[in-house]
């Protein structure tokens, strides 16, 4: 059995991406992710830290793509993220939390309380349904 551990760490974010401001910045994320890992690394884990300016939607898309399609039946994967959060409507695009430009909503109406929730990154939010 292998252990495998992704630690994410979101603290700086470009004002771009993000329709009114970018979340503020959060100096602690990135040390809680690098923390962590350190963490499972002692516990026998092979872990990652994804921070600062390497926290993007796809930066954390492909490293949790790559251990989907190198994980085995029996390896333990612990995913853990520090940094803002967020909520968009799951059936809309016109609500007073609308989808960001460029989110996906590959299940719609798949929320019981209408609305996914999303990780805020240095370059945008990566939404459930990502």
């Amino acid at each position: 059995m292998r252990k495998l551990a992704i630690h994410v760490g979101a603290s700086l974010f470009d004002r771009s991406p993000y329709r009114d401001a970018p979340p503020a910045a959060i100096p602690a994320a990135a040390a809680d992710a690098c923390k962590l890992a350190a963490m499972t690394r002692e516990a026998g884990f092979i872990a990652v830290a994804i921070v600062g300016q390497r926290a993007t939607r796809q930066a954390v898309i492909d490293v949790i793509a790559d251990v989907r399609d190198n994980v085995n039946a029996g390896d333990l994967v612990v995913l853990t993220f520090s940094g803002h959060g967020a909520e968009h409507s799951d059936a809309r695009r016109t609500s007073p939390r609308a989808r960001p430009d460029g989110a996906n909503n590959r299940y719609p109406r798949d929320e019981p309380g209408g609305f996914d929730q999303s990780w805020c990154l240095r370059d945008g939010v990566l939404i459930d349904d990502d």
